[in-house]
């Protein structure tokens, strides 16, 4: 199922991608979204669950990965299920 909206194009990256793990920066992402992460994804771990209720969280687990690790504010490790 492909995500659409804000962050349709983390989606179309990663689901294409096709790499057991991706390391992106906050900046990289930035750049992908051509907009601005949420303030709240520098400071809250939780904005960067795995969970579908979130439409940040659909387009990585739509796309075929998980986050496994985020640094926030500095950058986040994808890794394929």
């Amino acid at each position: 199922m492909k995500t659409q909206g804000k962050y349709g194009p983390l989606y179309d990256y990663l689901e294409g991608y096709g790499q057991p793990y991706e390391y992106l920066t906050f900046e990289e992402i930035n750049h992908l979204l051509q907009a601005t992460l949420p303030h709240s994804s520098t400071q809250h771990h939780a904005w960067w669950a795995n969970d579908r209720s979130h439409t940040q969280g659909r387009a990585w687990l739509d796309a075929g990965y998980r986050v496994k690790a985020s640094y926030l504010g500095e950058y986040v490790v994808f890794e394929a299920l």
